[in-house]
């Protein structure tokens, strides 16, 4: 093993010397410095660069629940979020957890850049530009009013009523109703649900009992914004029926 012992001493002593070199010898240990060990060097670890995602965020719609999470990857977590420029849809919050939530209240499109803070020291930022377009539904009337003109008792003439949906969500109709007592309605079956560009007819009849002037409205109450849409109904009667 490369060892020499010189025993001069007893047996018992040079045995006692010889097993110890032979032990050091074979686990490679050494006699001074106690055991030997493989040292790695140790390197301080640090967190990749923090990003946030541009994926496109979901459309909303004009009253109803929203709710959206940004998402970010790298840096070190708990991320914490803001809001660094522009303007969420009204009725939109973001939360610094990321969470982009409530109840849109107005139509159009909403451009922001949204900024993430990861917890490692020093923190590391990263930004993200995005947009949510927030789509409503648009009923509308044509014609927007109906006068029948002069029309003899006994008689019923009819007005056909288109009704569109001119926004860019689905439009639904929960209620119609119509005013005046010579007025009356057919043809819609409630509720209406209409796609966006999507129409609907209904049909609108005066039937004058008496001679005189007759008002009414008609008023159809959707998911519009601007919900209830109204129809001006009008029209008169001079008393004599072409069928007397």
């Amino acid at each position: 093993m490369g060892y020499r012992l010189g025993c001069r001493n007893s047996f018992r002593t040079c045995a006692l010397a010889a097993s110890l070199l032979l032990l050091f010898g074979i686990c490679g240990c050494g006699v001074v410095g106690g055991p030997s060990s493989s040292t790695q060097a140790t390197k301080s670890s640090t967190p990749s660069a923090v990003a946030a995602s541009t994926s496109p965020l979901a459309r909303a719609t004009v009253g109803t629940s929203y709710s959206a999470t940004l998402e970010a990857s790298g840096g070190t977590t708990p991320y914490s979020w803001s809001l660094a420029s522009g303007q969420l849809p009204t009725g939109l919050s973001l939360s610094t957890s990321g969470k982009i939530s409530g109840t849109p209240s107005a139509s159009g499109t909403y451009s922001f850049t949204a900024k993430v803070t990861d917890s490692s020291k020093p923190a590391q930022t990263a930004t993200s530009a995005l947009s949510i377009t927030v789509a409503a539904p648009a009923l509308t009337l044509i014609p927007t009013s109906i006068n029948f003109g002069n029309v003899p008792v006994g008689q019923t003439p009819t007005q056909s009523v288109k009704l569109t949906n001119s926004g860019n969500a689905t439009l639904t109709v929960s209620q119609a109703t119509i005013t005046g007592g010579e007025f009356s309605m057919t043809g819609l079956t409630l509720p209406l649900s209409l796609g966006a560009g999507q129409s609907a007819y209904f049909t609108v009849q005066f039937s004058p009992t008496a001679a005189g002037s007759a008002t009414g409205n008609v008023s159809l109450v959707s998911n519009d914004p601007n919900s209830p849409a109204n129809m001006a109904l009008s029209g008169t009667s001079h008393g004599v029926s072409l069928n007397g």
